[in-house]
């Protein structure tokens, strides 16, 4: 079965540097890497109603009550998850993370998806406080922390034994302990 990891953390924190090095390592593990987030199809609406990729306070708003909105309506977001991670769950080589801020829609796919959480820390880049997707970052149990404050290669050597500790079945062997 695929791997599914459900990344979130602050804006900055380096959640998409650290799963670009996952992905640069992965050959080595012989593992795919790919990522999606929650907010890709909201991104995809807002884009028509004029959103111009910016990623400012207003446009963080913008995004965070549309994705609450289309949640209420229609489950889309969930919906669409559901649909990526359908195409690789039978693949054990795979490693999908997922990007989602909301704590609740964390809990949710990390039910239906039996997946991993994981929380990006920066030292020193504080959450957003415009919109509540953003302001609740911290707001979750995870089950693994990443803190990037060091060098490049230090992050590096965390994407590895990361991959290394996914692949081997660390997280596994830790959820049983807890039962």
């Amino acid at each position: 079965m695929a791997h599914i990891i459900i990344v979130n953390g602050p804006a900055r924190s380096g959640k998409d540097t650290f799963c670009s090095l996952c992905r640069d390592r992965a050959y080595f593990y012989d593992m795919l890497i790919a990522q999606i987030s929650s907010v890709d199809i909201i991104k995809e609406v807002a884009r028509r109603l004029g959103w111009n990729g910016e990623k400012d306070d207003k446009s963080r708003k913008f995004l965070s009550d549309l994705k609450d909105l289309s949640t209420q309506y229609s489950d889309a977001p969930l919906e669409y998850l559901t649909k990526e991670f359908n195409r690789v769950k039978d693949h054990d080589n795979v490693m999908l993370f997922m990007h989602i801020r909301e704590p609740e829609e964390i809990q949710r796919a990390k039910e239906r998806f039996d997946a991993l959480t994981l929380l990006i820390k920066r030292p020193g880049y504080e959450p957003i406080q415009s919109n509540h997707a953003d302001r609740d970052v911290d707001q979750f149990d995870y089950d693994y922390t990443i803190v990037n404050n060091g060098t490049m290669q230090d992050l590096e050597q965390q994407a590895s034994d990361f991959i290394e500790k996914v692949k081997g079945g660390y997280f596994e062997k830790r959820r049983e302990e807890v039962k």
